[in-house]
């Protein structure tokens, strides 16, 4: 948007879809040079900020990294603009400076990696960061509290692999992956247990994990339910009983019906002969696998809760444009193909 397009005497022309070439021929076409100015359409798509950052960091470590790359909707590109900016809580003007040069130099590279040296900042201390992302279509999104603390060196040390705000399907098996760092202080380096939290609306409550490294949540598909949002939380406890934890937000999409139907697409006669006798052809549609993708293919439709509705409509001539079957209910349907020969039901 906001680039400029030289448009050459009759080569630019309005869309057409029509095969016939006569057809397109006839559509207007651009009658003078002329220049055109592209311009973002209406219902351009907003940049979705997935940060990946640790929620405390330890003083035993030379630098953390905020890193924006999982973000969304850049079209490909680079971002048109990629504003870091970071405050410490304390207020001390050395950090606010210290903060300051590394967001600006971030700011001026387009960097989607923020890193911060820990050796200008305060154990203890909390640092706030904000980023703000502009795409090509001139769409952006901004983030203005991602909070940092610095422990000292008692403290374990955790972090999730990936954004800390992600989104899933309930048909997914989820997996959510921890790191650990124990602390640099002797003596005190030992993990003593471990624990995995689940917050949603009905509160929280310990989980445990299916896998065979604790460190790693795993959970079956259909294990959390389908527009709700969850916050896990994974939390260390050292010898020395310092705790680190760290948490993500997982907001689980809904998914829709998936309607499988059988006994379609096939040509059927009017009647069936069953010992000489010339009987009503009633063929059977038949819905009764499909099923609710929140609940997974091993719940039937009714076992769902799902209200199957055939409607059916003659088509081929126009006799048979007068003729229809609504509103049957149910998983089965047989249709009456007696009532529409010659027509094909839809």
């Amino acid at each position: 948007p906001g680039s400029s397009i030289g448009a050459k005497t009759g080569a630019v022309r309005a869309a057409c879809l029509s095969t016939d070439a006569t057809i397109c021929a006839s559509y207007p076409a651009v009658d003078s040079a002329d220049t055109v100015t592209v311009t973002a359409p209406d219902d351009a798509v907003a940049p979705i900020i997935q940060l990946s950052v640790p929620t405390s960091t330890s003083i035993c470590k030379d630098s953390f990294t905020i890193d924006a790359s999982a973000s969304l909707n850049n079209g490909g590109r680079e971002w048109s603009a990629v504003e870091w900016s970071a405050v410490p809580d304390s207020g001390w003007q050395n950090e606010t400076d210290f903060l300051g040069a590394i967001a600006s130099a971030a700011t001026t590279a387009k960097d989607s990696a923020l890193v911060v040296q820990t050796s200008g900042l305060s154990v203890g201390s909390v640092y706030t960061f904000g980023l703000r992302l502009v795409n090509f279509m001139n769409q952006e999104a901004s983030i203005a509290d991602v909070t940092v603390t610095l422990q000292d060196d008692s403290v374990p040390i955790v972090s999730i692999d990936g954004a800390l705000s992600q989104i899933v399907n309930p048909d997914q098996q989820l997996e959510i992956v921890a790191q650990e760092e124990q602390s640099c202080r002797d003596g005190v380096n030992t993990i003593t247990s471990r624990r995995w939290t689940m917050t949603a609306d009905a509160g929280t409550t310990d989980i445990a994990t299916t896998s065979k490294r604790p460190q790693t949540l795993l959970l079956p598909a259909y294990s959390v339910t389908a527009g709700q949002s969850y916050v896990f939380t994974y939390e260390v406890t050292n010898a020395e009983g310092k705790q680190g934890s760290t948490s993500v937000t997982v907001d689980v999409q809904s998914l829709g019906i998936k309607l499988d139907l059988f006994g379609c697409n096939r040509t059927v006669s009017p009647v069936v002969i069953d010992d000489g006798v010339s009987l009503l052809n009633y063929p059977v549609i038949d819905g009764t696998y499909s099923f609710d993708e929140n609940l997974g293919s091993s719940l039937s439709a009714d076992e769902a809760g799902l209200t199957l509705t055939y409607d059916t409509y003659g088509s081929g001539s126009a006799d048979c444009l007068t003729k229809s079957d609504v509103g049957f209910q149910g998983a089965v349907y047989q249709a009456n193909a007696s009532y529409f020969t010659g027509c094909t039901m839809n």
